[in-house]
């Protein structure tokens, strides 16, 4: 997870990192010896955003070689409290809807509990299916930087 800071120019992003609405977000991921992924966020309203593949139709299937950024950016919006990324892979083809219901079913409980509550992911078949993410932490407003 890096935060573009100027033209050509990212700072990459650790978990509990601070960002502010209207930072632009961009995406990497290692694919190791995953073959599948899908990469997602939930922000503190819960809502929850699929950033690969494009659209839950479309393959899960990674790029083998080196970091691969994902093609698009996005900008943080002024959900409050944090953004958490995840990514979710497995060495088999995953079902991107199972893996969104499941997303959605932890965005459902948008507190801070969230924040590092763990993902189920019970009902995805899948075989050696590994969950990682990153929480970004917003202040909230009035807050000193």
């Amino acid at each position: 997870v890096h935060k573009k800071v100027g033209k050509g120019r990212d700072v990459q992003l650790d978990h509990g990192a601070e960002v502010r609405p209207g930072d632009l977000i961009q995406l990497s991921y290692r694919a190791s010896e995953a073959r599948h992924g899908v990469i997602f966020s939930i922000d503190g309203r819960g809502s929850v955003t699929l950033h690969f593949p494009a659209a839950p139709t479309e393959p899960t299937t990674l790029q083998l070689e080196g970091t691969q950024a994902l093609p698009n950016a996005f900008e943080l919006d002024g959900a409050p409290r944090f953004e958490r990324i995840f990514l979710v892979s497995a060495k088999t083809a995953l079902d991107v809807n199972s893996i969104l219901a499941a997303a959605r079913r932890l965005g459902a409980k948008a507190s801070r509990h969230i924040m590092n509550a763990p993902l189920s992911l019970s009902g995805v078949d899948a075989g050696d299916l590994a969950i990682k993410d990153v929480l970004l932490r917003k202040p909230t407003p009035g807050s000193a930087r």
